[in-house]
């Protein structure tokens, strides 16, 4: 027992010297490339872009779970995603509660959006034999930065065919 005791101080040295490298090499790093540590507007724009396509894609478990005897799930990355849209027709679908997962998903999962902007809308173009089982969505809001929040506008695709959510920057950049 003596004898382990030597060596676990040892490992601790040792891991102890590798993190305060590691901070150091970080840090290192981010003085050589400053431009690496923060995002540039259009990049903050693109990512977001990309994670809510990621969020709007996936399937959470929705209302498979008991909330009553697992009231964290809802709030989980069990939960990451929106309701199975899959198979669905144009016709039967409830405008407001899509509307509201939506909203919900997003303010869940995506916190560069500021809730409190967030807007999201169905549009129906047409009647529901004219979609082709595709529904278009307006989001916009704004968008957490420094030293003020920036405004977005994305329009996706829903194809309830194939359950897939396309999405699009429609943000006019500024002159």
């Amino acid at each position: 027992m003596a004898a382990r005791a030597p060596a676990v101080r040892e490992r601790r040295r040792v891991a102890r010297a590798d993190s305060g490298a590691l901070r150091r090499f970080g840090a290192e790093c981010r003085r050589r490339h400053p431009a690496k540590r923060t995002l540039t507007k259009q990049a903050l724009r693109q990512a977001v872009l990309r994670d809510l396509g990621w969020l709007l894609n996936a399937t959470g478990l929705g209302l498979g779970m008991d909330d009553k005897r697992h009231p964290n799930v809802a709030c989980s990355v069990l939960n990451y995603g929106l309701p199975m849209l899959s198979g669905q027709f144009t016709s039967s679908v409830q405008r407001v509660s899509m509307e509201q997962a939506l909203k919900n998903a997003i303010v869940q999962f995506e916190p560069r959006i500021l809730p409190r902007t967030l807007e999201v809308e169905l549009v129906m173009k047409g009647s529901a034999l004219d979609s082709h089982n595709c529904i278009s969505l307006q989001i916009r809001g704004m968008l957490w930065a420094q030293p003020v929040p920036m405004e977005f506008l994305m329009r996706s695709r829903v194809d309830l065919e194939e359950g897939r959510i396309e999405i699009e920057d429609m943000t006019q950049p500024a002159r």
